[in-house]
């Protein structure tokens, strides 16, 4: 009965919230990612696939999924056109946002934690910012919160209780979300790693295998269709443009490297105009974006990564104290004034309490320390809540080029668990040290 009170609380500020912050800002945000997806499923639409070179397909479909249902005809742009069907996606990423925080909650209730702490951390996950910026955004990152957090519980119940049924439905969940998100498509082998460990069985290393060779075979199926239809076997070309962004942002040189097919001096005249942005190249040569120029381009940045690799893990390193605290490009264009003490309050609440999740650097060898010396389900959540959340800053901050806030958000709930985690600890300790003597 105190669960349903808590649930119910946590859904009604949920909800509250979001009310508030689409009378605050009515309008829904348009990014170049979101004119990509949109014109991702516009070509699969046209063509009949699901398959494309640029995005994965899964929100691609979502956001076709509006003109289908009214069998509208969708319009050839997004920039500065008012598209109603997208009200319809933003208040889905806006259930999404809700689901996520109640799952939140029955996972912490499933790991013992008190209805209190459980409680109040999904109220203050549910009026977290930047999940309002990014649900109200046509952009991955809604789902892909609640991708996330659906994945970590699956695995929690497998580190529980293994059945063939979960770990399938636990398999399906993988491939769903790198369709998804192509960031998330070396977690499974992570989680895979952390539920052997647990069991630590035959039995589960074989099926930990057999799931991870399935999931292989679907994504190389997936590449092979692109290489069928668009001449370059990919997952995504967008890790391409990131690896290249990178390159640029760290002033990183590729006069060294060997032309491959004409694409150096493409790259090296972006070098020149002093951009950051990587898709300049494709800007000033639009032949950049024809496929027979995908492979090479591919060759030549990973050759030039290999080359400078050094500098390049030293530099993307220095760059993790301000993407921990960073604050996502994303930004309430067109907000009215109405609540703006409000959502101005929030911003800068959740901004200032972001500093603690520098706690998680010290957070992973403690929690995996304790679960080497006790392989409880609860001391290696925690070490995958820490593990989930150090993925997502590596993946952010060592391949992707900005808006690093943006790939550390999707993580944020297990990062704050992780580092709450610890201060609990820590203060009680001192609390106990202090009453003793």
């Amino acid at each position: 009965m105190k669960s349903f009170f808590w649930v119910i609380c946590i859904i009604c500020v949920a909800i509250a919230i979001r009310v508030l912050y689409n009378i605050h800002s009515p309008f829904f945000e348009t990014t170049g990612d979101t004119v990509s997806y949109y014109l991702t499923a516009k070509t699969m639409i046209q063509n009949r696939t699901i398959v494309d070179p640029w995005r994965t397909p899964l929100y691609p479909i979502i956001l076709a999924s509006p003109f289908l249902f009214k069998a509208n005809a969708m319009p050839d742009t997004v920039v500065g056109v008012y598209v109603p069907e997208f009200w319809l996606i933003r208040v889905l990423q806006s259930i999404g946002g809700i689901l996520m925080v109640v799952l939140l909650f029955f996972l912490l209730v499933h790991l013992r934690f008190t209805l209190w702490a459980a409680g109040i951390f999904c109220i203050f996950m549910a009026c977290n910012y930047s999940f309002l910026l990014f649900e109200h955004t046509m952009l991955t990152e809604a789902f892909a919160s609640l991708w996330l957090v659906l994945t970590i519980f699956l695995t929690i119940r497998l580190l529980s209780r293994f059945t063939v049924g979960s770990f399938i439905i636990f398999v399906l969940m993988w491939i769903i979300g790198t369709f998804l998100r192509p960031s998330f498509i070396a977690l499974p082998v992570v989680l895979s790693v952390i539920l052997i460990w647990k069991h630590w069985s035959r039995n589960i290393i074989i099926w930990s295998l057999l799931g991870l060779l399935i999931y292989g075979a679907v994504l190389a199926g997936y590449s092979w269709g692109n290489a069928k239809t668009a001449g370059y076997p990919t997952i995504s070309r967008i890790s391409d443009v990131n690896l290249w962004g990178k390159l640029l942002v760290l002033h990183l040189p590729i006069d060294q490297v060997p032309d491959i097919q004409g694409v150096k001096p493409m790259l090296q005249a972006t070098i020149d105009m002093k951009s950051d942005d990587p898709w300049q190249v494709y800007r000033q040569f639009p032949e950049m974006y024809d496929a027979k120029n995908a492979l090479p381009f591919h060759e030549f940045i990973t050759k030039a990564t290999r080359q400078s690799i050094l500098p390049y893990v030293i530099k993307s390193t220095l760059e993790l104290p301000g993407a921990l605290v960073s604050k996502s490009d994303i930004v309430d264009v067109m907000a009215t004034n109405r609540f703006d003490w409000l959502f101005q309050t929030l911003q800068r609440t959740y901004q200032y309490a972001m500093y603690i999740n520098y706690t998680v650097i010290v957070a992973f060898p403690v929690f995996l320390y304790e679960a080497w010396k006790k392989k409880t389900t609860y001391n290696i959540a925690l070490v995958l809540f820490a593990l989930v959340g150090l993925y997502q800053i590596g993946i952010g901050v060592y391949l992707g080029y900005n808006d690093y806030a943006r790939h550390i958000s999707i993580a944020q709930p297990f990062l704050y668990l992780t580092s709450f985690v610890l201060w609990y600890r820590l203060i009680t300790r001192l609390k106990s040290s202090v009453s003793n003597g």
